[in-house]
């Protein structure tokens, strides 16, 4: 009885291996080169097709960038296929572009392909093949040139996904800081502490106050007393008024203050003297009594203090005529300031010079048909207010009221509430 079973058993795998032979038989597959020789750094076809019953499932290979020795894989692996009625056959073809960058006899090894029927599994093998890379014939007659185009792969959707994420995410980070950082935070001002250059008055006052107090002429040193002297008058000159009196002579430097109009504001006739006398001392060896050195450090101290003096009412002058012409210019500009109710014209100007400045919103209001992009009253705003803030409340009127007129109540919304998010719009007295 044993026997016989054993017999059954035997009998039943030899029948099952028969019939998937024969299912196996039911597929092929070839392996095709549309070329066996190529050019190194061209490009070659590699065709897997195969041929099945269109109920069996076959697993084909995957491969990588680099799919064998040597050889390259240069565009994404296609895979086409075909279904024959007259047969109940369908066609796969697996579609490789491949290169190679070296020169030489390239194996193509064989590939396994996994095939489930409604008998079992079985493994069927492609044929190997070869593929020869041959090197480019160089022409020195001719000018250098690439051995093939660039090949460009076009991107796919997929691949944009990754960017729009991030942008997607810093778009709305963006948005969270902006339209609600500055209400939710107090803003902290550092001030920063500038420190001023001394005006040239005060640094040339007390240069001489050193060189009084080091008595090089009490020490014979008269060429160093007088080379000292004009230097700290040349430099005063020179910052005081802008032209480069350190680098001129004695009479370039005259000629520079006649023509610039100074006459009126440097006592020229006791300049000249002084220049000219340090000139005789540093150059040709010239002899001072010391009377003569105490008036012309005492005269250089009231000619600093003078011209000083001078500069100063030209300077009060000059800005009470341009304070003038502004406030006659800015009156009525003055008047619509919506929060100074409380100032006159001068201390509104005042304010601006000092860094305040005017500030105006925009609204928009839609009536049907009609949209009106309106201006807010006119705001007198610190360096450190919050424009936006104060923009709110025209930023609201904007969104309940403008935004539903035809056909321009959405384009003039927008624009205001950008207007106001930038912090209004600066105002400027002419």
């Amino acid at each position: 009885m044993r026997e016989l079973l054993s017999k059954i058993l035997l009998l039943n795998a030899l029948v099952l291996g028969f019939i998937c032979n024969i299912e196996a038989q039911l597929v092929t597959i070839e392996t095709l080169l549309d070329t066996n020789t190529v050019e190194l750094g061209r490009n070659a076809e590699l065709k897997y097709k195969i041929v099945k019953r269109d109920n069996d499932f076959i697993s084909l290979p995957t491969f990588t960038d680099t799919l064998f020795d040597g050889i390259e894989l240069v565009a994404p692996v296609k895979i086409d296929s075909s279904f024959d009625k007259s047969s109940e056959k369908e066609t796969l073809e697996q579609v490789l572009r491949i290169t190679s960058y070296e020169t030489g006899m390239r194996y193509i090894p064989a590939q396994n392909f996994i095939l489930r029927t409604d008998f079992g599994t079985d493994t069927l093998v492609s044929m190997s093949s070869y593929l020869n890379i041959v090197g480019v014939a160089i022409d020195t007659t001719n000018a250098i040139r690439d051995i093939s185009d660039v090949e460009w792969v076009l991107p796919t959707l997929r691949d944009f996904i990754p960017l729009v994420l991030v942008l997607l995410i810093l778009g709305i980070i963006a948005f969270l800081i902006y339209y609600f950082w500055p209400g939710r935070h107090n803003k902290r001002i550092e001030q920063q502490i500038v420190k001023k250059a001394d005006p040239p008055h005060i640094v040339a006052l007390r240069e001489l106050d050193k060189l009084k107090a080091q008595k090089l002429w009490q020490q014979n040193q008269l060429k160093e007393y007088y080379s000292r002297l004009t230097s700290i008058i040349r430099t005063y000159i020179e910052k005081q008024f802008g032209f480069p009196a350190m680098e001129q002579t004695t009479r370039e430097i005259l000629a520079s203050v006649r023509d610039r109009e100074l006459t009126e504001v440097l006592e020229i006739k006791q300049l000249e003297k002084l220049l000219n006398l340090a000139d005789l001392v540093k150059f040709a060896k010239g002899q001072t009594l010391p009377e003569e050195n105490i008036e012309h450090l005492e005269s250089t101290y009231e000619f600093v203090k003078e011209s000083h003096k001078k500069v100063v009412r030209e300077n009060l002058k000059h800005v009470s005529e341009a304070i003038d012409n502004k406030l006659a210019n800015s009156y009525a500009l003055a008047k619509k300031i919506r929060n100074v109710s409380n100032l006159n014209d001068l201390e509104i100007i005042n304010r601006l010079d000092s860094g305040y400045k005017l500030i105006q919103f925009n609204y928009t209001v839609s009536v049907i048909v009609m949209t009106f992009k309106l201006n807010s009253p006119i705001y007198l705003l610190a360096p450190d207010d919050n424009a936006r803030k104060k923009g709110l409340l025209f930023t609201a009127i904007s969104v309940v009221a403008g935004w539903w007129g035809i056909p321009w109540g959405p384009v003039r919304t927008l624009q205001s509430i950008r207007t106001n998010l930038k912090g209004g719009k600066k105002v400027e007295i002419q």
